[in-house]
């Protein structure tokens, strides 16, 4: 029972291959690093993954529901094999909170549901206004973002 156990533990670890159209550098921008490191050397063509005890290409991104809402990616930097992880970038830190007061906002951070993929995971930010005496969800165009 135990064994069984622990290997259904292990194939539900199974990773989720993003289907990202961005670049590394595209993601590295918009999304602060978690955390880096290396997991490899040359002639290594691989990324191991433990957290998901599966292998990834250099290039190649992944998710995992058991990440915490990161974002991973295998890499190779001066013929050095690394794993490097994005996190989800504050909501607190895109406010334009002038605006946000002089439209009359009311905005919150809601987070994110961290059975969905990356970004999908990552909180973020809901606004309501009054329009014609009740409040209702903003436009996402109207957004008070900097």
């Amino acid at each position: 029972m135990m064994r069984l156990l622990a290997v259904m533990g292990v194939v539900s670890l199974s990773a989720q291959l993003c289907s990202c159209a961005q670049s590394y550098s595209q993601a590295q921008s918009q999304y602060p690093r978690y955390l880096k490191f290396p997991v490899g050397r040359d002639p290594d063509t691989e990324c191991m993954d433990y957290q998901v005890n599966k292998r990834f290409k250099v290039g190649e991104v992944w998710t995992s529901r058991y990440s915490g809402c990161k974002q991973s990616h295998c890499i190779r930097e001066k013929g050095v094999l690394y794993i490097d992880r994005l996190q989800c970038p504050s909501v607190q830190d895109k406010v334009d909170y002038k605006r946000l007061k002089a439209d009359n906002l009311f905005c919150r951070e809601a987070r994110g549901d961290r059975r969905k993929p990356f970004p999908d995971c990552c909180a973020r930010l809901v606004c309501k206004y009054y329009f014609n005496g009740k409040l209702v969800p903003l436009p996402l165009h109207k957004y008070p973002y900097l």
